[in-house]
This record gives C-alpha cells, sequence and structure tokens, in this order.
C-alpha cells in the first residue's frame, strides 16, 4: 500500500511541479475585455465574458443560459460570485496552458481560446 502511495505521488509531482499560480494583476490583463473559451474532458464548460471594469463577468453555459457575477482574488483563490453562491478556483499556468482547478471538486478546465471583442448572446439554446 505504502509502494502505491509513493508511486502516485511521484506522478503527480512533474506537473504539479510545472503549475505556476496566475496572479491577479496578471489574470486582469489577460482577462479584461475579452472572452474565455473552457473546455473540460475535451468538451466545451463554457465560455466567460471579462467586462472592462475589471470585476464583473458573464458566464455562459453550452446550453445557451448565462449567470453574471464578479470575481475577486484572496487566500490565493479566485472567487466568483453567481447567483448567491461562491464558486473558488486556482488559475495556474502548466507550461504553455491555462488551467482552472475547482477547489470544491477538485476538477479542471483548460482555457482553449482568448476573444477580444466576442459578444455573448444569452438565453437557451434552440434545439430543433
Amino acid at each position: 500500500m505504502r509502494l502505491l502511495i509513493a508511486a502516485m505521488a511521484l506522478a503527480a509531482t512533474p506537473a504539479m511541479a510545472n503549475d505556476a499560480e496566475i496572479s491577479p494583476d496578471a489574470w486582469r490583463a489577460l482577462t479584461q475585455g475579452k472572452t474565455l473559451h473552457y473546455f473540460k474532458d475535451g468538451e466545451l464548460y463554457g465560455r466567460e465574458y471579462y467586462a472592462p471594469d475589471g470585476k464583473s463577468t458573464v458566464f455562459r453555459f453550452p446550453n445557451g443560459l448565462c449567470a453574471e457575477g464578479q470575481w475577486a482574488f484572496a487566500e490565493r483563490q479566485y472567487c466568483f460570485a453567481y447567483g448567491g453562491q461562491l464558486h473558488c478556483f486556482k488559475h495556474i499556468q502548466r507550461g504553455d496552458d491555462i488551467v482552472i482547478l475547482g477547489l470544491d471538486d477538485g476538477e479542471e478546465q483548460k482555457v482553449e481560446k482568448i476573444v477580444e471583442n466576442e459578444p455573448l448572446s444569452c438565453g437557451e439554446a434552440v434545439n430543433s
């Protein structure tokens, strides 16, 4: 059992060794006025627009529904307030990738694309 735990720890070390936390100033410079495309397990998880004010966001789910909120940074984590709920994450640079680590569920999302001047339309998606 100890050998298995040690092997798992060694397997996790290379990815973690390459992880660098993204500072709030760097995150703001990267996102302000832009839309980020998040993917989880290779599938679109959602798109998020960061307003020019540096704190307001709109998250659009793949089904077309949106949530408006604000983000803040405290205690080395990014927290987003949507619909009266707080969702907190670590934002890291892993090699050339930007990875978002969910603190509630441990799940990872990858930022696949950052686009300027991409409006988000909100509402339920039309299925035919």
